[in-house]
């Protein structure tokens, strides 16, 4: 019985940690923002995920005021299947916070931020959809 548990212990520990980077490997390259309903955008907003854990976002309008941010992302998950990134290293108005991945392919890649780095939640949502 002590067996049976070890291993099922084992196997969801590695579920869970596979599940990070499966999406981590899925993240890598360049994403193009899709402006849902939104107009004033630049033409050429994306966001670039380095394989180091870099990241840098370009004209997007909300979070990169002087055109470009530059930071760090982790992937992490809190349950058995649902990924977060955790954005960190940014200036004041950015993407620094705990996003959920709600969607991520290869060509589709759709993200909440939930809450700011602190664990407060209030004014923290903000939605982003990507195409690659």
């Amino acid at each position: 019985m002590k067996k049976y548990v070890i291993i099922s212990i084992s196997a969801l520990l590695l579920l869970c940690t596979s599940c990070a980077k499966r999406t981590e490997s899925k993240l890598i390259g360049t994403w193009k923002v899709e402006t849902v309903g939104e107009c004033g955008w630049p033409e050429d907003p994306t966001w670039t995920f380095y394989s180091g854990g870099n990241i840098t976002i370009y004209h997007d309008a909300q979070l990169a005021s002087a055109g470009e941010e530059n930071g760090t992302y982790e992937v992490f998950t809190r349950s058995l299947v649902t990924p977060y990134l955790r954005f960190k290293g940014m200036g004041d108005m950015s993407a620094n916070g705990i996003w959920r991945v709600e969607k991520c392919n290869s060509k589709k890649l759709v993200i909440n931020r939930v809450e700011w780095l602190n664990g407060e939640t209030q004014g923290a949502f903000l939605r982003r959809e990507f195409t690659k």
